[in-house]
């Protein structure tokens, strides 16, 4: 399970999925949530590979670190990336 807590701007969503999409996982299920200008995303998600939960603390903090930066971008890097 992944959450993601962050303020709502344009393209957040797609910017998350793009980098679950990266770190080759797979979203099962996805609760998506914004009250006023705050985001809550909770993504339930496994290894396209295994098949299984994501449980290597390296491949985690490459995910962290990753989701991060996916939220740092700037929303018209993605329009002009789509």
């Amino acid at each position: 399970m992944v959450e993601v807590f962050s303020q709502d701007r344009s393209g957040v969503l797609y910017r998350l999925a793009r980098a679950l999409f990266e770190a080759r996982l797979s979203i099962s299920l996805a609760k998506i949530s914004t009250d006023g200008s705050r985001v809550v995303d909770v993504f339930y998600v496994t290894d396209v590979d295994s098949g299984g939960k994501l449980i290597d603390p390296a491949s985690i903090r490459a995910l962290r670190r990753s989701l991060r930066e996916a939220l740092e971008r700037d929303p018209q890097d993605v329009e002009s990336s789509a």
